[in-house]
């Protein structure tokens, strides 16, 4: 994290973002303290509250010809400068929307592009960093430091205005999640809702909750098949159904529980007749075992690295069997989603392990038992149907 030392926000023409070459007259910045807001090496969210910033208006020289000290809700939106900004300096808008982020840590400078905005929040992506030899950065270096800013942009523009296409996952057809077996009585918003205030207060250093996902409330039906033959391809394929009647498909592939599994994905899915013979129509060199619907409710978020830029998804669910006295199945399961990086995504095991951790302290704070595990819905019904017979 960059947690030292001053970063400006850049403000300039939105169509800077769409040109061939980096042609523009005049900018504005914003100067705040890089402890202020949320800059990590690779990604960075910078709120509109916080401590008072100063604001710069830039001619075509680079010369700052004015001046103001405010909060910075008070001088920019999502959308770029204020109103009551552009009134006090008697300025037209010009598209000057944000564009760029530039600090510095030791003797490095570090540019990031504007990916999204939200109300209240700007999301930027590094887009790369060079030794700078001063120990201060400071305005008169700043023209050169936009226009390395705004050459990386164009050089990568198809990418970097099209956001989603940053999102990658390293193994797109791995499932890599922790599981954290809970007590029956746990109240599963209530912790979800403890650890998600632990990111919006900044308490986990380094993270926050993904801008862009929410939290997900979840409650719906599961059936799923046991896959019994062929050896190499046991595992599941379940139906989770939509509302509008299709289905989404999930295909796991695992040999036994574990941390790493194969799962595929297929949304949308009409089916005419039974699943059943669905499974019989499209997987025919599959053998399966039916077991009972369960219903699945959860409440789940994404937490993002801004080191690294990996993405981890967090669901706290509770499983049952409905008209049973079967025990409930509830779970904190912890997985890697993907990576939000311009470049190849770092490493995520290490990383995946660390957040598991950071989850069960919190666990321990709320004086909650748990147990980590990488136990399955499917040896969950497993054990149900053993349950039954020995009853």
């Amino acid at each position: 994290m960059i947690t030292k030392g001053s970063a400006f926000l850049v403000f300039g023409d939105v169509l800077i973002r769409s040109q061939m070459s980096p042609h523009y007259s005049r900018f504005s910045l914003l100067k705040f303290k890089a402890s202020d807001q949320s800059i990590g090496f690779n990604s960075a969210v910078i709120a509109s509250s916080g401590s008072p910033s100063t604001y710069y208006f830039i001619d075509e020289d680079f010369q700052i010809t004015k001046h103001l000290s405010l909060p910075m809700s008070e001088m920019c939106d999502e959308f770029g400068l204020t109103q009551k900004l552009l009134d006090l300096f008697k300025l037209t808008p010009e598209r000057m929307a944000p564009l760029f982020l530039i600090a510095k840590l030791n003797h490095k400078v570090y540019t990031y592009s504007l990916l999204l905005s939200n109300p209240g929040e700007l999301v930027f992506v590094n887009t790369g960093n060079q030794t700078f030899s001063k120990n201060r950065l400071g305005l008169k270096d700043l023209g050169a430091q936009i226009h390395i800013a705004a050459k990386r942009h164009i050089n990568q523009n198809y990418k970097l205005n099209n956001y989603n296409s940053l999102y990658t996952k390293i193994n797109p057809d791995v499932e890599s999640e922790y599981k954290l077996d809970l007590p029956q009585n746990t109240d599963i918003w209530n912790l979800q809702r403890y650890f998600i205030k632990a990111l919006q207060t900044k308490k986990l250093k380094g993270y926050l909750h993904n801008p862009s996902k929410g939290i997900t409330r979840w409650l719906f039906e599961n059936y799923l098949f046991e896959i019994t033959k062929p050896q190499k391809e046991r595992g599941y394929i379940s139906f989770i159904r939509n509302p509008n009647g299709t289905y989404i498909i999930k295909h796991k592939i695992y040999d036994k529980d574990k941390l790493h599994r194969i799962e595929l994905r297929n949304r949308d899915i009409k089916i005419e007749g039974s699943l059943e013979s669905y499974l019989k129509n499209n997987y025919p060199n599959l053998r399966f075992k039916k077991y009972p619907m369960f219903m699945r409710e959860f409440y789940g978020f994404v937490m993002d690295s801004l080191d690294t830029g990996n993405n981890f998804g967090f669901t706290a669910d509770r499983c049952y069997i409905p008209n049973t006295n079967y025990p409930a199945l509830v779970q904190v399961e912890i997985e890697y989603y993907n990576s939000l990086n311009l470049k190849k995504p770092t490493n995520y095991k290490r990383e995946l392990k660390i957040v598991t951790e950071m989850y069960e302290d919190n666990l321990k704070k709320l004086q909650i038992p748990y147990r980590r595990s990488f136990y399955s819905k499917l040896t969950y019904l497993k054990d149900y149907a053993i349950s039954t017979l020995n009853s």
